[in-house]
């Protein structure tokens, strides 16, 4: 197994006042990629050609920045992103704003379109659906009932609120329905995943987004706060409505006899894969859990599941998740100066390094931790809860 990895290409200055990569995520196009890069804006590139097809710069002046990476939602056509615009005259005030365009024309600073202010901070955004348009990829094997299901879609955007609000925007940013997620002990949402479908015929649809939100609840119990949100139905009618699909209790991994880190662990990454999320705590503990999730469109369940890990592994060989939730200092060089101011500038940002997880295809999950200048990456398995294989890359 292979990943391939390139240099995208840079617009801004080096030094102290280059830019930083936020996120990357799917693009209009199959073969395509979005990439926010701080103080620049979004880029797409073609994944084949390891070009770069078009972009949106961020425009305005310099109390413009990301709060989020863009999204693309296939049902609408169109791209989201949130900014944040700092007050003139405050240090640390802001205002948070939601944007979305569509694919054409390139080249439309995002500060000059129309957005929608947020009540409050931003801690992710999804697309409310996902996958590939079903107008380009319905087959004449396509069920009717199917065809139905997905057009009735809405599209737009889920927003995630740091507080634990959880609302979703249509393209022009009005709020179609919102919901606030059970507060955990310090009220703030601590991870946010999608969930994916290891499923290759779904990936053909446009089908309705569901997340996971997960919040700390009960230290003395040993456990997290896991709620699904998705969409479901309103009765009489094809109108689909944000709601919470399931709560869920996420046990504390035991750690194994010797090694160190239970006191005080924290989830810092998760991803999940049809019923199985996978949590990356930080004691490098790697937790698989079977959530209580049907179809997408399954009726929701009333009652609060406690889980306990259905997977629990020790990732030895991987650096500390913990050591890797703020930039570690680089020692400049003649090599390495570039590395060094990139470095300098995500530290100032807060948004790199950050441990991420992902899913990889089929039930394979990849996991990424930075250290120092180079970045730890494995390649797990899901269903059997196995390391399939674990390599790092030097930086650039």
């Amino acid at each position: 197994m292979r990943i391939a990895d390139y240099e995208l290409c840079r617009h801004g200055g080096d030094g102290a006042g280059g830019a930083a990569v936020l996120g990357a995520s799917l693009g209009s196009e199959r073969n395509q990629a979005i990439v926010t890069v701080e103080k620049e804006g979004v880029l797409c590139y073609d994944v084949s050609t390891q070009n770069k097809v078009c972009g949106w710069p961020l425009g305005g002046k310099s109390d413009y920045s990301f709060a989020t990476p863009a999204v693309w939602d296939p049902s609408s056509s169109h791209y989201f992103a949130v900014l944040e615009q700092r007050r003139s005259g405050a240090s640390t005030s802001s205002d948070i704003k939601l944007v979305s365009w569509p694919t054409n024309p390139p080249g439309t600073p995002l500060s000059q379109l129309p957005t929608t202010s947020l009540p409050s901070a931003v801690h992710s955004i999804f697309p409310a659906t996902s996958c590939s348009v079903l107008k380009k990829n319905a087959t004449a094997d396509t069920d009717d009932d199917t065809v139905k299901t997905a057009t009735a879609i809405a599209g737009g955007v889920i927003v995630v609120g740091k507080s634990g609000t959880v609302s979703h925007h249509n393209v022009k940013g009005q709020v179609l329905s919102r919901i606030e997620a059970e507060k955990g002990a310090d009220g703030n949402i601590l991870l946010s995943t999608v969930v994916s479908s290891s499923d290759d015929i779904s990936q053909t649809l446009a089908t309705s987004t569901r997340i996971v939100l997960v919040s700390a609840l009960n230290s003395k119990k040993g456990s997290f706060m896991g709620q699904i949100f998705g969409f479901e139905r309103a009765v009489g009618t094809n109108k689909r409505d944000l709601c919470c699909l399931a709560s869920v209790e996420l046990r504390i991994p035991k750690m194994p006899k010797g090694v160190p880190g239970e006191e005080g662990m924290q989830p810092v990454a998760a991803a999940c894969v049809d019923t199985r999320l996978s949590v990356l705590w930080s004691s490098n503990m790697w937790t698989v859990y079977e959530l209580p999730l049907g179809a997408p469109g399954a009726p929701r369940s009333a009652q609060k599941v406690d889980l306990t890990p259905v997977i629990t592994r020790h990732l030895p060989g991987l650096p500390s998740a913990s050591s890797s939730s703020s930039a570690p200092p680089v020692t400049p060089g003649r090599t390495n100066k570039r590395r060094a101011a990139a470095m300098e500038v995500a530290a100032a940002t807060g948004v790199l390094p950050r441990v991420s997880c992902a899913w990889f295809g089929s039930k394979y999950l990849v996991v990424a931790i930075p250290a120092g200048d180079e970045v730890a990456l494995a390649v797990l398995d899901a269903d059997y809860g196995c390391v399939h294989a674990s390599w790092r890359l030097e930086g650039a």
